[in-house]
C-alpha cells in the first residue's frame, strides 16, 4: 500500500514539461480513480494536460531508482535509512542496466540512460504483447488528443489514455521472478522491513539530431565488436557487455542534447500482503471506494492515529506529536483524524 506520493522538481533545471500530480490518474474499468490494484484486471492510465513548453527533438531519458528502508528505528520516530539501488541493478561487483540502456553517472548518482526513447518504447510494447498475454491491448478507451512524431514534438498541451491489462497474480509473480532472479531475494528482504521509501529519479533529454545507435557504436569499437551477435567466433571471443553498453550510453547523445525535464518521484509505502492488514489501514485512512470494507480493529490512541497519517517528510513534527502532543498544532496536519 502506498501511503504517500510526492513529486519534486530538480534543483537547477528549468522543466519544459508542465504536469501536476492531479493530472496523472489510474482509473478502473468503470472510469473511477483506482486507489489499489487487483490482478487480474484492466486499468486505464490517464495523463491530462501535459504541457510541452518548447518544441522537442529526438528524446533520450535517464532513470534511477533507490529503495530506502530503516536499518535502525530509535525512539520518537528517529530513523536511520540506508539506500539500496534497484535501477541500475546492483550486482556483486558492479551495476548494470537492461539491454536497451547503459549506466551513466550524474552528480554522484547512477542512472540507466536510454539513448533513443522512441525506439525503446516501441520495443518494450512489442515485447509486452509478444507473449501469451497482451499487456497493452487496443481498447476503445485509448485516446490521444494530438499525435506527436518522434523527433518532432511541438510545444502544445497533450492528453493521453492507455489501457493496461494485468494477468492473474500467479502469472505476474512468475514473470517478475524470471526478470529479477538474483536480486529478488535481497529486495524482498528489504521490503519486509515494514515501511520504506522508493525514490525514482527521472531526466528527459532532447537533441536536434538522433542518438548514435548501440549497434553502430559497437561496430566502431575494437573492444566491443564481439558483443554484436554473429560478429565473432563465440568459442574464443570475449565481450565486456556492461562496459560496452556504458561506453555507448556516455557517447551516444548528439552535441545539442540538453535536459528539458527533471523530476524526483517519491513513494512512501507499507507492505500490506494480507486482506486483514488492508482493513486495518482502512480504519484510520479510509479510501473513498464504492464498496466499503468493514473493520473490527480496536482504536489506537489519538496521537498515534494522527502521526500515522502525517507525511513522512514531516520528521520533526511527527516526533514532537509522538512525545508531547499539542492538539491545535498536530491535528492541523492529520485532517479527518481529530
Amino acid at each position: 500500500m502506498i501511503d504517500e506520493i510526492s513529486v519534486y522538481n530538480c534543483r537547477g533545471v528549468r522543466n519544459e514539461i508542465k504536469i501536476t500530480e492531479e493530472d496523472v490518474l489510474l482509473e478502473d474499468e468503470n472510469g473511477n480513480k483506482a486507489y489499489y490494484i487487483k490482478a487480474p484486471g484492466n486499468y486505464t492510465l490517464n495523463l491530462k494536460k501535459i504541457k510541452v513548453v518548447k518544441d522537442f527533438g529526438y528524446l533520450a531519458g535517464e532513470i534511477g531508482i533507490t529503495l530506502q528502508v530503516p536499518i535502525i528505528e530509535g525512539p520518537a520516530g528517529m530513523r536511520f535509512d540506508l539506500p539500496y539501488t534497484i535501477v541500475p541493478e546492483t550486482g556483486l561487483l558492479s551495476q548494470q542496466c537492461d539491454a536497451h540502456s547503459g549506466v551513466v553517472e550524474r552528480n554522484g548518482r547512477q542512472y540507466c540512460r536510454y539513448c533513443d526513447l522512441c525506439r525503446t518504447a516501441e520495443q518494450v510494447v512489442s515485447d509486452l504483447n509478444s507473449g501469451d498475454f497482451v499487456f497493452l491491448p487496443n481498447s476503445t478507451k485509448d485516446y490521444a488528443s494530438k499525435h506527436a512524431e518522434c523527433g518532432r514534438i511541438a510545444a502544445d498541451e497533450y492528453d493521453l489514455k492507455k489501457t493496461v491489462s494485468l494477468p492473474s497474480r500467479s502469472t505476474l509473480e512468475s514473470l517478475i521472478r524470471n526478470k529479477v532472479q538474483g536480486v529478488d531475494e535481497e529486495i524482498e528482504k528489504r521490503l519486509n522491513k515494514g515501511r520504506g521509501r522508493f525514490q525514482v529519479f527521472l531526466n528527459l533529454i532532447s537533441a536536434a539530431k538522433p542518438s548514435l545507435s548501440q549497434a553502430r557504436w559497437m561496430q566502431s569499437s575494437k573492444d566491443c565488436e564481439c558483443c554484436i551477435p554473429g560478429r565473432c567466433d563465440p568459442s574464443y571471443a570475449y565481450c565486456p557487455l556492461e562496459e560496452c553498453k556504458s561506453g555507448w550510453a556516455l557517447q551516444c547523445l548528439h552535441n545539442t542534447a540538453k535536459i528539458v525535464a527533471c523530476y524526483t518521484v517519491e513513494f512512501n509505502y507499507r507492505p500490506r500482503p494480507m486482506q486483514s492488514q488492508f482493513q486495518e489501514r482502512q480504519q484510520y485512512r479510509p479510501i473513498p471506494t464504492e464498496q466499503s470494507i468493514p473493520s473490527s480493529q480496536p482504536d489506537k490512541p489519538l496521537n498515534e492515529r494522527c502521526v500515522d497519517v502525517m507525511p513522512q517528510r514531516l520528521t520533526h513534527l511527527r516526533r514532537y506529536c509522538t512525545i508531547f502532543w499539542n492538539a491545535k498544532l498536530c491535528c492541523s496536519h492529520c485532517e479527518g483524524i481529530c
